[in-house]
């Protein structure tokens, strides 16, 4: 999804931003003509419906806020199209961005947007104030890391020229900064809302303002989460009448809820059990969506806390870990095992890179190298409220490692509580996963490994060439090597333990029959903008 462009035409953007919206169609009701609201499963209420302070919870954001861009899957790929942004210029050193707007979008608030609110979005994510969780998103805008240590009272990068311009300007050319600011941590906030707002901007759904295809209007704790279609979209509104995701933990439940048309998507992935089923159904069969995920599941020891800063222990339950069984049995085959973050089907994979196997004697040896006797090292892993499948595999490694003389501690905890030890460096490890905002290994691997990554990730990572590598690897133009420092990053990474890499899944989504112009997402997320779904 690079993009490497130095302007782009306006005529082009029109005619894709026209395919995108004829491609929708307008096939979103039901046959007697009435609007319909979507009903989709989840499976745990967010955290938070504000993507600054979550790198997650992002299926409600997608549906009512906007970017300055977006990327849909054109011809099987992902493209970049217009959004909030009309067209833009990009100067001949790739450092200066200049983004002419669209005049005639409005919040849901009905204030009308302009490039102050531009401004504000970047300025609120890098206010050390608001303990932002994606700040990396911006850090590459001149005067980012100064306002985020603490050293400037603004993003000197980020300037008005008028209502409808707005000029971004760069410490570093990027080459990925389109597609970078085109992912849902980069959408655009209403300053006078959203300052209005304060604490309970992403938790009351009614002071939750977007410019998005749909609005917040009611979240009812462990029930429902319900969107409104909103009548002044910009590009018109969708002819659903609305979105009600239904809080539905069980898979069984969701299944029997779903074949009794009480829902209108599955999503399999959270009960791949059920995928057999749907198979060989002759209602269901032709309505099955299955893509390769592009992320995975891995593990991340928290290498700045004892024991896990000794390798020999990293190497223990690194090698103690039977990936393929995890796949067979919590996801029904559904997966390929992993040796990287950088899996296939991103841009940069390393099909030759190779993690450590599962070997439970290589696992004691480690271990005894590190100096524990069978039974004596103790672990915890952490993780939030999560879903059911992420503490069935935390469970079965649980008696993988025992297996092996390692006694694991689960603490699982709430989401605030959760965030505040992951934002401190605090959590010791825990089983993470990442699925690309856009497509390029910088994505993962900068998200993760980087130095400023540190500042907000309990990774605990202290190795001067990664974060070298990466930031040189930023700042490289030439594609072809800067692919090849982000594959030797990698590899240092496994061959240190860095992270234990486990499988990438398959995205599997059942869609009632009446549902038309159901598209998994390019980058093969739950998560998903049900804008054009019918």
């Amino acid at each position: 999804m690079k993009q490497r462009k130095r302007s782009i035409a306006l005529l082009l953007c029109v005619l894709m931003m026209f395919v995108f919206v004829v491609g929708c169609g307008d096939k979103t009701k039901k046959p007697s003509g009435e609007a319909k609201y979507l009903n989709v499963p989840t499976t745990y209420d967010p955290s938070t419906m504000d993507v600054q302070k979550t790198t997650s919870d992002y299926d409600i954001p997608m549906n009512i806020f906007d970017r300055l861009l977006d990327c849909l899957t054109v011809d099987g790929k992902p493209k970049l199209v217009p959004a909030l942004a009309k067209s833009w210029d990009i100067s001949d050193d790739g450092l200066v961005y200049t983004f002419h707007l669209r005049d005639d979008v409005k919040f849901h608030n009905g204030e009308m947007f302009e490039a102050d609110d531009v401004k504000f979005t970047i300025e609120r994510m890098m206010n050390p104030e608001n303990e932002c969780v994606n700040t990396w998103f911006y850090d590459m805008i001149k005067g980012a890391e100064d306002r985020w240590n603490g050293k400037a009272d603004e993003v000197v990068g980020v300037k008005v020229i008028d209502e409808h311009t707005v000029e971004i300007t760069l410490e570093y050319a990027f080459g990925g900064f389109l597609a970078n600011i085109s992912s849902t941590p980069c959408a655009i906030y209403n300053r006078e809302a959203t300052e209005a707002a304060g604490d309970q901007f992403g938790v009351d759904p009614k002071l939750t303002i977007g410019s998005g295809p749909f609005i917040a209007k009611e979240w009812v704790l462990n029930d429902k989460i319900v969107l409104d279609t909103n009548p002044d979209y910009w590009q018109a509104p969708s002819t659903l009448a609305g979105i009600v995701y239904k809080n539905i933990p069980d898979e069984e439940t969701q299944r029997m809820e779903f074949e009794a048309g009480n829902l209108d998507i599955f999503f399999a992935s959270n009960a791949i059990s059920q995928v057999k089923h749907f198979q060989e159904s002759d209602t269901w069969k032709d309505q099955i969506h299955a893509v390769r995920e592009a992320g995975s599941y891995f593990y991340l020891p928290n290498m700045s806390m004892e024991p896990y800063n000794d390798i020999n222990v990293r190497k223990a339950l690194a090698s103690a870990i039977d990936k393929q069984q995890l796949i067979d049995t919590i996801y029904e085959g559904f997966g390929w095992v992993s040796h990287g973050v950088v899996v296939e089907g991103i841009l940069g994979y390393n099909p030759d890179l190779r993690a450590m196997p599962y070997d439970p004697e290589a696992a004691k040896q480690y271990l005894a190298a590190a100096g524990y006797k069978p039974g004596e090292l103790k672990i915890q892993f952490m993780m939030d409220m999560g879903t059911g499948t992420e503490y069935k595999m935390n469970i079965a490694i649980q008696a993988m490692l025992k297996d092996v003389g390692i006694e694991m501690e689960l603490v699982q905890t709430d989401d605030a509580t959760y965030y505040h030890h992951r934002l401190n460096g605090t959590i010791p490890m825990e089983r993470n996963c990442w699925w690309v905002d856009y497509n390029d290994p910088d994505n993962v691997l900068y998200t993760y490994f980087s130095r400023r990554a540190q500042e907000s990730n309990s990774v605990g990572l202290k190795d001067e060439w990664v974060f070298n590598m990466l930031d040189d690897a930023r700042r490289e133009v030439n594609e072809e090597k800067r692919l090849k420092m982000y594959q030797e990053i990698e590899a240092h990474l496994v061959e240190n333990v860095c992270f234990i890499p486990v499988f990438q899944p398959q995205l599997t989504v059942i869609t009632q029959p009446n549902i038309t112009n159901y598209k998994p997402a390019w980058n093969g997320w739950t998560s998903t903008c049900y804008y054009g779904v019918g």
